[in-house]
């Protein structure tokens, strides 16, 4: 089972630990808001920035507000401490969740490896606020939706 495979399904649930070190439960957000979760190799180099930020940009209101119109979440293997500090280095307003054993959150999702092997996958999953995985966008720019 791939991460394309979850299109249509219920999100999987997990707790991680965020940045600041809380724990963040992804069920506890569904029935909120519709959730755009990216999972990302590492922060600090330019792509994953490229695309942090580009979250940032895009919905620069994000999980400001309970009556947000969408929660971005980012998921990456860096440790609390060094999220801690790229998430304020790059000004970000929505949790960024440390998986730093990559056991939890990307092995529920299918994240794998990219790169032949040489880097984490990186893959966005859109899920509605009923906490139903809706669109997966993947690494290779594959886009799937829920019919």
């Amino acid at each position: 089972m791939g991460t394309k495979d979850l299109v249509g399904k219920p999100a999987p649930d997990f707790t991680i630990p965020a940045s600041d070190g809380t724990p963040f439960t992804l069920s506890e957000h569904i029935g909120k808001t519709p959730i755009a979760l990216f999972f990302f190799p590492k922060q600090g180099t330019p792509v994953c920035d490229a695309e942090a930020c580009s979250f940032e940009k895009a919905f620069p209101d994000v999980s400001t507000t309970v009556d947000s119109p969408l929660l971005v979440v980012g998921v990456s293997s860096g440790s609390q401490a060094e999220l801690a500090i790229w998430k304020a280095k790059n000004k970000l307003n929505y949790p960024v969740l440390s998986d730093d054993d990559k056991r939890v959150a990307r092995s529920a999702y299918k994240c794998g490896k990219a790169l032949f092997g040489a880097s984490e996958a990186r893959a966005t999953f859109f899920i509605d606020a009923k906490g139903i995985v809706r669109g997966v966008l993947d690494g290779g720019l594959s886009f799937v939706i829920a019919e």
